[in-house]
């Protein structure tokens, strides 16, 4: 909210050389925090002890146990992930639709006020970072947002697509901010049902889950953000922006038809203890709160 808030005085001042300094200056502060506290990434299984206090035991029990074994993880990869991949598909979705109000923030901020464009879309972010902010202090004190997964994803990502549309629809300030905060929150919401639901994965899938995710999500908005871009040369702002978060609702749509066809979908904690990918004793995931921020604003 501060960066957003502070984007107008410090281009007005400094112009976008000094904006660019700042930023450049954040990423310092980032990299010195990495170097300094060095987190670890790489936290040891649970069950590794037990494997090492008896080393024996797999050998003793025969091809047996290795096909129990086997098919233990063909049961795991057949059944949650199936819908995980439909999650992770939607989030690249989401963010080559996140990409058509990116780029066509700027216009219509130069074509609503010339005068001060930077002002205008300072206070639409600011509005979206408040939405934000809240939808993190909302969720963080409900006791049943743990049971939240693929449906209730899938309805955030469409309630957040018809937020963006309204925002573009030539609304007055006040009702503006009003859709961008409310974008802001469905966007909060989608957020960290997404990224809490690939942290809830087990061990030997996470680290997958969260690349594909961020190859999806940086392919999408690439390709967006190349796409809209044209497509703003022939058509208004709020046809581009539609018609990009109409893929991203229908997008949705399909992964809650998928839902459905497959019954009531998988609750955070649907890991089983064996799997050692969730100590639901205290309620905390031992390996971060975030872990797949992402690095523009976005739906």
């Amino acid at each position: 909210m501060l960066g957003f808030a502070s984007a107008a005085p410090v281009i007005g001042l400094g112009g976008y050389t000094a904006a660019f300094a700042v930023n450049a200056a954040s990423f310092m502060v980032s990299a010195t925090a990495l170097l300094v506290l060095r987190p670890r990434t790489d936290e040891p299984e649970a069950g590794n002890s037990e494997e090492v206090a008896k080393p024996d035991s797999r050998k003793s029990a025969g091809p047996l146990l290795r096909m129990a074994c086997g098919s233990r993880v063909r049961r795991v990869m057949a059944g949650v992930p199936a819908l995980l991949f439909g999650m992770v598909l939607l989030r690249g979705v989401d963010a080559l639709a996140s990409s058509s109000h990116n780029v066509a923030l700027p216009v219509v901020a130069h074509s609503t006020t010339p005068s001060g464009p930077a002002v205008f879309m300072t206070q639409f972010w600011v509005a979206w970072a408040t939405g934000t902010l809240l939808a993190h202090q909302v969720l963080k004190r409900r006791r049943d947002a743990a049971a939240w997964g693929e449906r209730a994803f899938a309805v955030g990502t469409c309630l957040m697509s018809l937020a963006f549309v309204v925002a573009f629809a030539g609304l007055p300030i006040p009702a503006l901010m009003v859709a961008a905060a409310s974008a802001g929150f469905a966007d909060g919401c989608t957020e960290i049902i997404y990224t809490s639901r690939l942290q809830a994965a087990p061990d030997r899938q996470r680290s997958r889950l969260f690349g594909w995710s961020a190859t999806a999500e940086q392919f999408g908005f690439a390709l967006g953000t190349v796409a809209a871009a044209a497509a703003l040369e022939v058509l208004p702002a709020l046809a581009v922006v539609a018609a990009f978060h109409s893929a991203a609702a229908c997008a949705a749509l399909v992964l809650l038809l998928a839902i459905a066809t497959r019954g009531t979908a998988a609750p955070l904690s649907s890991t089983s203890e064996e799997d050692g990918s969730i100590n639901e004793g205290d309620g905390e995931d031992t390996h971060g709160t975030r872990t797949g921020a992402s690095p523009l604003p976005r739906a």
